[in-house]
């Protein structure tokens, strides 16, 4: 299974980072390459529990759904579907912006699970996930929206 937590795996991720062309159309969703990029670092902060006003908690439908769905977005390396719907924490009103310093952060974010050490992490869809669950999920998140934009 193809994780964040390969050395190799988030060099190729940064590799691709650095590939996004500001011009860039989405091949589905709203998304234009600068709000993604954003999206993309809150969502690792988070994760990574860096610079993150964005409370641990689990909702209501991810208590119900939520093991299931983590089951089933980590059992194997089929990427992420087109359209999944994004944590209403994760929406990003900001749309423009100097895309070269976003993609820096990103790229800092990547690094940064290097050393992943959060206990605070609860998914707010997923609920507790093992660090191996994070690792896939987190290069899956990275995967979908990278391929969104060509890359």
């Amino acid at each position: 299974m193809t994780t964040i937590f390969d050395a190799a795996t988030r060099e190729a991720l940064i590799s691709r980072i650095q590939a996004l062309d500001p011009l860039a159309t989405p091949l589905w969703g709203k998304m234009k390459v600068f709000h993604m990029t954003v999206h993309c670092l809150i969502w690792n902060r988070w994760i990574l529990g860096v610079d993150n006003p964005i409370s641990y908690r689990h909702d209501l439908l991810g208590k119900i759904f939520g093991r299931r769905a983590l089951r089933y977005f980590t059992r194997d390396d089929r990427p992420i579907g087109k359209n999944i719907p994004t944590g209403k924490a994760f929406l990003v009103k900001e749309i423009h912006g100097e895309l070269a310093i976003k993609k820096q952060q990103l790229v800092e974010t990547i690094s940064g699970f290097t050393h992943f050490n959060n206990p605070a992490d609860l998914h707010d869809f997923f609920g507790k996930m093992t660090k191996k669950q994070i690792g896939i999920f987190a290069y899956k998140h990275m995967d979908h929206h990278l391929r969104q934009f060509g890359v």
